[in-house]
């Protein structure tokens, strides 16, 4: 899934003259499977913003693009933020502080609103935007290197087309599954049968909790709470003795989907379909 992670909606931003429904009917267009309004110091569009992604099932998050004394930072996973301009430093640390991620927004861009030196000064930093569309391809290839230099790149891996995901994801720490809306997860599945942790959210159909159980072997967590999700990857990430009893437990999942029964099953679709 392709997500813009730096969008702005007209009605609590200037640099937008585009509604919400506007900007997910491109985005479907685009082949954008979801989008992320960060406005200017406002998270003003967070409750509508949730009832359209419950009404129309298009995930919409929202997170803010805040003007530090240093740049603009957009972050998520926030419920407050300073209501006056602070130090870059202060904004990231208050980030961090509520369990959200954060990153620079263009940084090199010639409006006076980028990190650009800064960029060494701060840390916590979960990324820098590489590609922006409203930026030149020199300032972005500048974040590029930078990103590289102060080894945020490494953060993230982006695989792109798997032939074999299998082989990406069978040494992963922790497997997330943030849907909003979600049946029996056939990839929850598969991760859980590899033996890997997970961490799912207790959609309202129920699909996760019919097979995992709340800290025995997998964690469930409520829908659209980005606080709760954060806080049980570092409850895994940080206590391996937990990792371990879950990826035990998670396991043992193949005794309720050994191949033959699968192959049963499917044998039996086919004869009805017949």
């Amino acid at each position: 899934m392709f997500i813009d992670t730096h969008m702005h909606e007209m009605t609590y931003s200037k640099d937008s003259f585009l509604r919400l429904d506007e900007m997910v009917s491109i985005a479907r267009q685009k082949g954008v499977g979801g989008i992320c309004i960060t406005d200017h110091d406002s998270m003003g569009l967070k409750d509508y913003a949730a009832e359209y992604t419950e009404r129309t099932g298009f995930p919409v998050f929202v997170g803010i693009e805040f003007f530090s004394w240093q740049g603009d930072i957009v972050a998520f996973g926030i419920e407050d933020y300073p209501r006056e301009r602070v130090p870059a430093q202060e904004f990231i640390d208050l980030v961090k502080a509520q369990g959200g991620v954060c990153f620079a927004a263009h940084p090199f861009r010639n409006n006076n609103r980028g990190l650009e030196e800064n960029l060494r000064a701060v840390h916590g930093l979960d990324g820098l935007e590489v590609l922006n569309g409203s930026t030149s391809a020199e300032a972005c290839m500048k974040a590029a290197e930078y990103a590289m230099e102060l080894n945020i790149a490494n953060k993230v891996a982006w695989h792109g087309f798997c032939i074999d995901a299998k082989q990406k994801i069978v040494d992963a720490g922790i497997f997330v599954l943030p849907s909003n809306y979600e049946g029996v997860s056939n990839a929850m599945v598969e991760a859980m049968a590899m033996g890997i942790p997970v961490i799912a959210t207790d959609c309202p159909i129920g699909g996760a909790a019919t097979y995992i159980r709340d800290g025995e072997n997998g964690m469930l967590v409520p829908t659209k709470d980005a606080t709760e999700m954060a806080a049980a990857m570092k409850k895994i990430a940080s206590d391996p003795l937990l990792a371990k009893r879950l990826s035990d437990n998670c396991i043992k999942i193949r005794e309720e989907f050994p191949s033959g029964v699968i192959a049963d099953k499917l044998l039996g679709i086919a004869g009805i379909m017949v």
